[in-house]
């Protein structure tokens, strides 16, 4: 199978793909960031309507995967929808498989505010998913939608650029957050994904579809900024008064369809987001005063013995994280044990 990766491809990563599509030729979209390609990945720029043209035109992709802006919470790109449209319209009336990812907008609802059904993103999210089903009915497309909450992908430093964003406010000393403490998040891994992915197109029907993924952790935005806290000492942390938002409960028709549910949490997996949080803020910027900091703790315990390092790390951690082994591979990780 040829199959295209296109649209907000930040948390994808060579193990992301061989997980989706190992038997697949893969082709994604090039944007700043991009993985490097090998035997069955090719990189192609497709920034514009003729790069687009020919590049569909010279691989006749069998599967296409679009992934929305909103994947990534409070993206500063541009919409996707006039891209999405020049795609769409380019690959009518071929036999092709198309799924299209989008970000949890569409599913919100706001229940202190119950006159207040929609926000801008929320139309434009639902403005992409009308423009692809139009696409199925007017030219028998096989189109599928999974409507799904934020990704983040510990390998690439949580969660595409808002991760990499908390990590270098929390480097100068303070994090701001929009949301209200008692807000729950809404993440997923892009592993879990992956597999998602995987199973649906192993499983492909013809008729157009929406399919809503479960956001099942209980992890607050006051449990998050506990955590980071933890990872950078002194840190200040403020929130904010966005409404609340409130994110449907599990309609169990993923489980029951394709045996599917979420497996891994942003709670235990923020260890290994850290870890790349952590690289990342000390190649920038390795003597910055809360850099420093951690860097120095780093280096002042990784000097004591494995034992007694591991033993001062499980105090500081542990506590934030029920499942606690889920901290020491980074420990190790970090000391190269």
């Amino acid at each position: 199978m040829e199959v295209l990766l296109v649209g907000n491809t930040d948390f994808i990563t060579k193990q992301w793909i061989q997980h989706s599509f190992p038997r697949d030729h893969v082709v994604i979209a090039e944007r700043e960031g991009t993985v490097d390609g090998n035997d069955r990945l090719r990189i192609v720029n497709m920034s514009d309507a003729n790069t687009l043209a020919e590049t569909l035109t010279t691989y006749e992709f069998d599967r296409i995967v679009f992934f929305s802006e909103g994947l990534t919470p409070r993206s500063e790109r541009d919409g996707d929808l006039g891209y999405l449209r020049r795609l769409l319209h380019a690959i009518r009336n071929r036999s092709t498989q198309m799924l299209m990812v989008c970000g949890p907008e569409s599913e919100f609802t706001y229940p202190e505010n119950a006159d207040v059904r929609d926000t801008s993103k929320s139309l434009m999210s639902r403005a992409s998913e009308e423009l692809c089903l139009y696409y199925a009915r007017t030219y028998r497309l096989e189109a599928k939608i999974i409507r799904c909450p934020y990704l983040y992908a510990p390998e690439r430093n949580g969660a595409t650029a808002y991760f990499g964003r908390l990590f270098e406010q929390a480097s100068a000393g303070s994090i701001s957050f929009c949301e209200r403490k008692q807000q729950q998040t809404c993440f997923l891994c892009a592993d879990d994904l992956a597999e998602l992915i995987y199973r649906m197109f192993d499983d492909w029907t013809a008729e157009s579809e929406i399919f809503h993924v479960p956001n099942v952790f209980d992890f607050t935005y006051g449990d998050l900024a506990d955590a980071i806290s933890a990872a950078f000492p002194g840190l200040s942390v403020t929130f904010g008064k966005d409404r609340p938002q409130h994110y449907p409960a599990d309609d169990h028709v993923l489980r029951l369809r394709y045996g599917w549910s979420p497996r891994y949490s942003l709670k235990q997996d923020l260890p290994l987001c850290f870890s790349a949080g952590k690289k990342r803020v000390l190649r920038n910027n390795p003597r910055s005063t809360r850099s420093g900091i951690f860097y120095a703790t780093i280096q002042n315990h990784g000097s004591q013995s494995k034992s007694s390092s591991r033993s001062y790390w499980k105090n500081c951690f542990a506590p934030r994280y029920k499942a606690t082994a889920s901290w020491e591979p980074w420990i190790c990780a970090c000391f190269s044990w």
